[in-house]
């Protein structure tokens, strides 16, 4: 039987993720993951904790909660400031990936989370949209992907 690492969450400043309790516990499952998968923030976070690019990637599970209620009201409204003119703000985002979940569409990638080099906690470079829409919709156990 595998020795399943848990990671905890790297303490964040900006994004929704500071509103959340995350812990990632890795399978050591192997699983096929190109960079080309990313979009280019994602891209950007990878280049940035795994330096060269030399990684591997693995099926892994999150749990995730909310910390409080107010921290659930604070990302709401964190979500709701547009980022962008003319671009829908990213809290209809995922009120759409909610309605999606309560007609069985899940949606068609995991998140992905990171875990630095020379580092014990993760970071997650993209899906944390995903990430509420889960929590919102009541599932805390999530099938994400880690890198490392």
């Amino acid at each position: 039987m595998k020795n399943n690492k848990i990671y905890p969450y790297a303490k964040q400043e900006g994004g929704s993720e500071r509103f959340m309790n995350i812990k990632v516990i890795d399978s050591q499952d192997i699983v096929q993951f190109e960079e080309s998968e990313l979009d280019p923030h994602g891209k950007n976070a990878l280049n940035k904790h795994i330096p060269g690019l030399v990684f591997k990637a693995y099926i892994a599970k999150a749990e995730v909660s909310w910390k409080d209620d107010d921290n659930r009201l604070q990302c709401i409204k964190h979500l709701k400031k547009n980022r962008r003119p003319n671009h829908k703000n990213r809290w209809e985002n995922v009120l759409e990936n909610i309605d999606n979940l309560k007609n069985g569409k899940y949606p068609p990638t995991k998140p992905i989370f990171v875990l630095p080099t020379g580092k014990e906690k993760v970071q997650v470079i993209d899906g944390t949209r995903r990430i509420v829409s889960y929590i919102e919709f009541g599932i805390s156990d999530i099938e994400v992907i880690l890198i490392k």
